[in-house]
């Protein structure tokens, strides 16, 4: 259809209808096809990949921000999400970052270097702007297994300017690179200052090495075919690629000349460049100079980019014929190339569920792969639906296989999908112990997602034949564990029980956290005999209803059943905002609230309820405890906190004052000890309800902390210096977490209070 170009000020339409089936995606790389008006998509996950292409081979990269910033793209793959859940909760786990390195958070644009104005150096290698370095900078794409290994290459560029923010990257014609400056103080855009300002950069050599041959500068869209068709061992990318797009225009309109196809399939034949052949393969099927037969006898070719490129093509359009999938279980079984077996792993999700059993069964027969970065995780995802169709073959299948994740997971399948009795039998004939060491794993993993699963009927059997196990043992005590629960809950429901019985099957029960509890302590609280363990259960459960329902009874309670109710109350981050607004209405009187509470509760409940207590103290006065002062800053343009580390004592008076010199908005949370990076990817969860969360999740895990603070302001956070210990402090904005670090050091002293 036809497109339309938005000029500078035109508004940009929200959505754009097309004859098509809807996808559902939320977050991830998707591509839609101009004639056949199919929108697809390529891979779910990524943080905002502003920047997206192909290499030489036709692989994708993109780069992303706040989550590592470098990618290999598989179609079919899903990957490392900043905050959010896959849709299949099934997927187990995603793919991860490719780069063994980091830059200063986030990034913007990507262009693999593949022209002639730069030295070779740069050939090949990926281009991308770095927001808060204010940066260009270059990685190598190392080709390893079936996928890359991004290696820091070089800072290209840096723009001594901290207002310069780069967002797109662009290669032109002669062979220079373009960058996008943003050119804003404010690096995340939560505030823009110049909506005016932004620039376009071209960033040359003082002395290109490209070459001015005839027509570099012609315009591409007038030039005949053979020239177009030439174009595609050029030097320069910009010029081959655009070729191709006004070729696949021709043929599209019928245009095409008649010896277009031959001079192409001329080059793909003897041209002895892999690139160049690849140039001609692509040119020939976007103008439909490909047909079956040529994409199979492809899959013959020497190349291994050759031959993964057919396995694309044959399964364009999801529906390959039988001579193809007949190859393609061939080739999943015998091809020595992990690149070939990556495209035959993603090509499973292009095929019908029945037609995917005979590929698989070859992939999961290569031990060289079990270590690869994407295929035992891409093989899982083509293979995933299988498993509950047909748990029996899925067991085959598990038995032959050299990859352990895959064995591992399609164990956890099956037992996600209750196939017990199935998965048991299989246990019991199995004798090779790597394989059942894996099995074992992922039924351990599923029966502890589970509720009450009930042991298969050949479990005594299989469990005679793999006890020696230590996971088998585990298992067993999960499947026993079942009966044990049924028979306590069962206990705790009969009223003719002792109250002792009914109490230990409370007890037990809420320390499990088991979800048949959860749903009869509102209940209990009305049996005077168990209303008290009731309560003090409830502390197990995030349950935001509870609170409600002590607080509408906290009049009537007895003295022992009010002070578990405040206990309950200071235990969840969830509990908290109504127990403070029933201080300060008085349904809970200030006098009720031990010390040890009220401290646990600024915690907890921040500002709010400081704000409601008040600064006067109802907390111990700790006699040897000293005022200590402290400032810490942010670094402007750097993404630090000017002090790393600092020492107090248990007891102290801390007051710090936290003081932004940095052009972005950020915080700092005090932690306790070892759970920063577990705050930091709460904070990331979040999701879109960061931003009115200030990036500060509900979590026991933050001790103390600052509001989100911008440019030249600065707050304060009193407290008393807790145990000792090593308690750090973070930034929890997304991206700033892996740098604004610090930790508080808290040494011992003799606590006494009066």
């Amino acid at each position: 259809g036809a497109g339309k170009l938005f000029k500078h000020g035109e508004p940009y339409p929200k959505s754009v209808e097309f004859e098509g089936e809807g996808q559902k995606i939320n977050g991830g790389v998707w591509r839609y096809h101009p004639t056949k008006e199919v929108f697809e998509i390529v891979a779910h996950g990524f943080s905002n990949p502003w920047g997206i292409d192909y290499d030489a081979k036709g692989q994708l990269f993109i780069t992303a921000c706040v989550i590592p910033h470098l990618w290999h793209v598989i179609p079919g793959g899903l990957y490392h999400r900043q905050a959010g859940r896959h849709f299949n909760p099934h997927a187990y786990s995603d793919i991860r970052t490719i780069a063994e390195h980091r830059h200063r958070s986030a990034h913007g644009g990507a262009r693999v270097y593949l022209s002639d104005a730069f030295p070779n150096e740069y050939q090949g290698k990926l281009f991308m702007a770095n927001i808060h370095e204010h940066a260009v900078l270059t990685d190598e794409l190392v080709p390893n297994g079936s996928g890359y290994v991004g290696k820091e290459h070089k800072d290209f560029m840096h723009a001594n300017n901290e207002q310069w923010i780069g967002f797109s990257m662009e290669i032109g014609p002669a062979g220079n690179v373009y960058v996008l400056d943003w050119h804003d103080a404010f690096i995340c855009g939560n505030n823009v200052q110049h909506k005016e300002t932004g620039r376009i950069f071209r960033l040359a050599p003082n002395k290109s090495l490209a070459k001015d041959w005839g027509g570099r500068y012609e315009d591409v869209d007038k030039l005949s075919d053979t020239k177009l068709v030439n174009y595609q061992t050029n030097a320069s990318s910009w010029h081959a690629r655009r070729a191709r797009v006004v070729l696949q225009g021709r043929a599209i309109k019928g245009k095409l000349d008649k010896g277009t196809h031959r001079s192409l399939k001329q080059m793909f034949r003897k041209n002895k460049n892999v690139d160049h052949r690849l140039r001609a393969l692509w040119a020939l099927h976007i103008t439909g100079g490909l047909n079956e037969s040529d994409n199979l006898k492809n899959l013959s070719d020497e190349n291994e980019h050759i031959r993964a490129w057919s396995i694309q093509f044959l399964c364009e359009d999801k529906n390959p014929s039988n001579r193809a999938l007949k190859k393609f279980a061939s080739m999943a079984n015998k091809d020595s190339s992990p690149v070939v077996r990556l495209y035959l792993a993603s090509a499973m999700q292009r095929i019908s569920q029945d037609n995917r059993w005979d590929i698989a069964a070859g992939l999961v027969t290569h031990a060289e792969d079990a270590d690869d970065h994407n295929l035992p995780k891409l093989i899982w995802y083509g293979i995933e639906p299988l498993v509950p169709e047909n748990p029996a073959r899925a067991m085959n299948l598990a038995q032959a296989s050299k990859l352990p994740l895959v064995t591992e997971y399609i164990a956890r399948r099956a037992t996600d999908a209750r196939q017990l009795e199935i998965l048991s039998r299989a246990l019991g004939k199995i004798n090779d112990e790597t394989t059942i060491n894996n099995m074992l794993r992922g039924f351990d993993t599923g029966l502890k997602a589970l509720d009450d699963a009930e042991a298969p009927s050949s479990w005594q059997e299989t469990y005679k034949k793999i006890e020696k196990y230590p996971l088998a043992k585990e298992i067993a005590l999960i499947l026993g564990d079942t009966e044990t629960n049924k028979a306590l809950i069962t206990t705790l429901d009969n009223s003719k029980a002792s109250n002792a019985d009914r109490r230990s099957a409370l007890k037990t029960l809420a320390s499990k956290e088991h979800h048949a509890l959860k749903d009869r302590l509102v209940n209990l609280l009305d049996d005077s005999n168990l209303s008290n363990d009731s309560i003090v259960a409830m502390a197990s459960y995030d349950e935001k209803s509870f609170s409600s329902e002590l607080l509408n009874r906290y009049s009537k309670m007895n003295v022992e059943e009010k002070f578990a109710t405040i206990k309950t109350l200071a235990s969840q981050a969830s509990y908290a905002q109504k127990f403070t607004d029933a201080i300060k209405s008085g349904v809970v009187p200030r006098n009720d609230l031990p010390a040890y509470i009220v401290q646990k509760m600024r915690r907890i409940a921040g500002p709010r309820f400081v704000d409601i207590w008040g600064t006067g103290s109802s907390i111990p006065i700790i006699a040897s405890g000293e005022k200590f002062q402290i400032t810490i800053s942010t670094v402007e343009g750097k993404m630090l906190y000017d002090i790393k580390e600092f020492e107090v004592k248990t007891g102290d008076s801390v007051s710090l004052k936290f003081r932004n010199m940095d052009f972005p908005p950020h915080n700092l949370l005090i932690v306790k000890p070892g759970k920063a990076d577990e705050v930091a990817k709460m904070a990331l969860e979040l999701g879109e309800k960061g931003i009115s969360k200030q990036w500060r999740p509900e979590t026991q895990h933050i001790l103390w902390g600052s509001k989100a603070i911008n440019h030249k302001e600065e707050t304060v956070i009193n407290f008393i210096a807790p145990e000792p210990g090593n308690y750090p402090y973070v930034c929890t904005f997304p991206g700033h977490s892996m740098l604004m670090r610090g930790v508080m050091k808290v040494i011992s002293r003799n606590i006494k209070t009066k």
